[in-house]
């Protein structure tokens, strides 16, 4: 139940466009980890997916800082948690990490 609020406040921020981007997309990792962790794979897919678009949004020249660095790491390393648990989900990151910002994103709740 828990998770159904988090995905409602990071659906919330992206809209209201009020959100630091680095803090985003740790919350979303941080969500696609729970998914993983409950065999919802399309889900933790979808998270780390709405964490690459908003990883769009960091500006070139502070990708080198060290928070955004791990940031970064955080984010391959779900994807690889991910591939190993499904490897179904590999072409899913070329896709979404090719598509223009949205104003929002939504993932299926089962």
């Amino acid at each position: 139940m828990s998770a159904k609020y988090c995905t409602i406040t990071l659906n919330r921020s992206l809209v209201g466009s009020t959100f630091e981007t680095n803090e985003w997309i740790k919350n979303a990792i941080q969500l696609s980890g729970f998914y993983l962790s409950q065999g919802r794979y399309r889900d933790s897919a979808t998270c780390l997916a709405a964490s690459e678009v908003v990883w769009m949004r960091v500006p070139a020249g502070r990708v080198d800082e060290p928070e955004f660095k791990e940031t970064r790491g955080n984010l391959d390393w779900g994807w690889g948690k991910l591939h190993v648990c499904e490897t179904s989900f590999i072409p899913f990151r070329t896709v979404y990490t090719q598509l223009p910002p949205p104003k929002y994103f939504y993932w299926e709740q089962s």
